[in-house]
């Protein structure tokens, strides 16, 4: 587990997924504040498995973002 800011989930996800440099900024301005996004780690790979889930947050009134 770590905790960290928008503009590093954003990086790692766009990472992730391959996409371009462009997009990890996108995805940082679309991060709830206190959401969860888990990647998968293997020897030769990194996976997208969950991106900005609020389990957690059951009551709507609480999300809010970057």
């Amino acid at each position: 587990m770590a905790f960290t800011s928008g503009g590093v989930i954003g990086t790692v996800v766009a990472l992730a997924l391959d996409a371009p440099d462009r997009i990890a900024l996108e995805l940082n301005w679309r991060l709830c504040n206190c959401s969860l996004t888990r990647l998968l780690f293997t020897r030769d790979r990194l996976t997208l498995d969950e991106f900005n889930t609020v389990p957690h947050l059951h009551d709507p009134e609480l999300w809010t973002y970057r």
